[in-house]
């Protein structure tokens, strides 16, 4: 399993447990029904303002919303170190950014685990 489907199983078990339907989701989040279906299948990666949304009408901090430990209901699901790990695809990916693209996206990456560490 990778990053976004454990993040996508991650919002589909938020969203269950505020017994939300996706249209809810979506409208509460301001995203269509189409996005919020494929951020639960993994197939979108969403953007800060995005993430933002979803936190916000989940009810939950954005630290929250990558806590994959916690609830999720397939006992499958790997631990998040095995889920941070990459593969061959991902590191191809990441060829894909340019490195001013990469420094902000691990700079917004340490803010955000200074935020979950903050919350515990």
């Amino acid at each position: 399993m990778n990053l976004l489907n454990a993040f996508g199983e991650r919002i589909r078990a938020l969203r269950k447990r505020n017994g939300l339907t996706q249209d809810e989701l979506a409208e509460r989040a301001d995203l269509s029904v189409n996005a919020v279906g494929q951020i639960e299948r993994g197939k979108f990666a969403p953007s800060l303002i995005t993430l933002e949304g979803l936190s916000k009408a989940l009810g939950v901090s954005l630290c929250e919303l990558f806590d994959f430990d916690k609830g999720m209901q397939n006992k499958q699901n790997k631990p998040i170190e095995t889920l941070l790990t990459y593969n061959k695809d991902d590191l191809t990916k990441l060829l894909q950014f340019k490195p001013k693209e990469i420094k902000k996206a691990l700079k917004l990456s340490l803010l955000l685990l200074k935020e979950c560490k903050n919350t515990r």
